[in-house]
């Protein structure tokens, strides 16, 4: 059957991860082990929309150039797999064996939500699932998304974990990730409605509060899109205090599901989120696989208290310069583009204009056109208060948008085709990632 989007599925990205073939949806289990960056995601390997879902695997030395590995995690008798994260214990707290890679999921069997854990000795290549599963049974009809993270506090239970129950957050504490005593939860009343997701909690080191408390709801984005929502405020070990409200980390319409990578080798936060929508994620135009995921980026506080997020990859000494202001897509190759001032590029294919990126010193904006699929055409902003460098990154089907030194970010997708072309106005660098 012929559809308005013939012809408009991207080639393959080149700096962002995607599935080797299948579906891609949360990214999972993100950690840094023996000097490499494991992203397990969410992953249908038979189809090109959700279904049952397993644990996809890729490791990357530098954060950009991916290697494929077998799926990680596939569905048995307690269910399929669903989100969750990964801890290296290296005190065997667990039994599996010093130094092992754990990772904690929900399993959802018809409905039944509970909590599984399974266990790696080789760095995440093969896994064990526990004879103890599942760990965690509640009374509760939507609770998932287990985030793990390992405490200091000086209490024995040294493990936490943020679960999402319904629309709130609930606390935990363990000694051993197999037992969890429930500690305190958090909720607030969003002008959006639906199924809080995807929880997470990270330390900010040298910031007060010193803690970011995200989460993600279907329909909290701009124009009714899928958001991740972060929450600065402080955390005692079971009750998390905030200190504002909470607000989108993106506001682009295509950035949900944010983890943090456990064991990161940096001081702030190292997150990727999916870029995507649940609006129209099972039927935009996708060329055998569909999904990607953000470029890795670090998350900070200004003195301020505002969130920045910028690339957690030196973008500059990854690229080469490119003269001039009009460029033609290559396979295997995006574009980067830095300024100081404001700016314009806009993105042209086969079928005409695709989206324009504005920055100015108010505000940051893309404007997506065309009738690719129900709530896609939208012009989505963000408010700029102050100065900095804008850092913008143009990949196959992809826009991500670093606002003001990462005052604000903006990703969103987009359907050109393989072949397009860039312009860009302003007084700005060009480089070739």
């Amino acid at each position: 059957m012929t559809t308005s989007w013939d012809g408009l599925a991207p080639a393959r990205p080149a700096v962002h991860l995607t599935p080797p073939t299948g579906w891609m949806n949360d990214p999972n289990g993100l950690c840094y082990v023996d000097g490499h960056w494991h992203a397990f995601y969410q992953h249908n390997p038979n189809d090109i929309v959700w279904g049952p879902m397993h644990w996809g695997h890729a490791s990357s030395a530098d954060l950009v150039s991916w290697d494929h590995h077998p799926v990680a995690l596939s569905p048995n008798e307690q269910g399929t797999i669903f989100s969750g994260s990964a801890v290296i214990d290296h005190d065997n707290t667990a039994g599996f064996g010093a130094g092992a890679l754990v990772a904690m999921f929900t399993q959802d069997l018809e409905g039944l939500q509970r909590q599984s854990i399974a266990a790696s000795l080789d760095g995440g290549l093969t896994w064990s699932v526990s004879p103890s599963n599942p760990v965690l049974e509640i009374d509760a009809i939507d609770c998932r998304d287990p985030k793990v993270l390992a405490m200091d506090d000086g209490d024995p239970r040294r493990w936490a974990m943020v679960l999402a129950v319904g629309d709130r957050v609930h606390f935990y504490r363990s000694a051993d990730l197999k037992h969890w005593n429930l500690e305190g939860e958090f909720t607030w009343d969003l002008e959006a409605d639906g199924v809080w997701e995807c929880p997470d909690l990270m330390r900010l080191p040298g910031s007060d509060p010193g803690w970011l408390l995200t989460f993600c709801v279907t329909n909290a984005g701009p124009h009714g899109h899928s958001a991740s929502l972060a929450v600065p405020g402080n955390f005692n070990g079971v009750r998390f205090e905030p200190s504002s409200t909470p607000a989108p980390v993106d506001f682009g319409p295509d950035f949900y599901a944010m983890q943090s990578f456990h064991a990161a080798p940096t001081d702030n936060p190292v997150v990727m989120g999916w870029m995507n929508s649940w609006r129209y994620s099972n039927s935009h135009p996708s060329n055998g696989w569909r999904g990607v995921q953000s470029l890795p980026r670090l998350l900070s506080l200004a003195d301020d208290g505002q969130l920045l997020t910028a690339p957690a990859v030196d973008l500059v000494t990854r690229s080469s310069p490119f003269h001039g202001s009009a460029w033609s897509s290559e396979p295997d190759t995006a574009i980067y583009v830095r300024a100081d001032d404001s700016m314009r590029a806009e993105i042209e294919g086969d079928k005409g204009l695709v989206a324009t990126i504005e920055i100015t010193s108010q505000s940051a904006s893309i404007t997506r056109q065309g009738e690719v699929v129900e709530g896609y055409a939208q012009r989505y902003e963000a408010e700029l208060t102050q100065g900095g460098i804008h850092q913008i990154i143009i990949d196959h089907g992809t826009i991500e948008v670093f606002a003001a030194g990462g005052q604000a970010s903006l990703s969103a997708l987009t359907f050109p085709g393989e072949e397009w072309h860039v312009r860009v106005d302003g007084q700005a660098e060009i480089r070739l990632l």
